[in-house]
C-alpha cells in the first residue's frame, strides 16, 4: 500500500545528500522528490542491484534507509537489515 508522506521534512538536509538509491513500491515517489530538487537519484528493482550498482568514494557515508514500509518485500526490519549486509559483504 503506498503512503502519502510528507517528504518537506527532508527540505533543510538536500543539500547534504550525494545520491539516493530508490526501490520499493514508493521508489517512483522518492524518485520525483529527490530529481525535483536536483539531487542524482536511480531506481532499482531490489537491494541487490543497488548494493551492484552504487558508486561509493572512499569516505562516503552510506545511509541504509527504507524511508517507508517494506512488508512486501521483507517480513520485517532485521530480515531487511541482514539481506542488505550479506549483499554488502558479498561485494567487498
Amino acid at each position: 500500500m503506498k503512503r502519502n508522506d510528507n517528504f518537506s521534512l527532508l527540505n533543510n538536509q538536500l543539500m547534504k545528500i550525494k545520491s539516493v538509491y530508490c526501490y520499493g513500491e514508493n521508489k517512483d515517489e522518492f524518485f520525483d522528490y529527490f530529481i525535483n530538487n536536483q539531487i542524482k537519484c536511480y531506481k532499482f528493482n531490489n537491494v541487490e542491484e543497488i548494493v551492484n550498482n552504487i558508486k561509493v568514494a572512499k569516505n562516503d557515508i552510506v545511509l541504509f534507509s527504507p524511508a517507508s514500509a517494506s512488508f512486501d518485500m521483507f517480513k520485517n526490519f532485521e530480515e531487511r537489515g541482514r539481506l542488505f549486509k550479506k549483499y554488502v559483504l558479498e561485494n567487498n
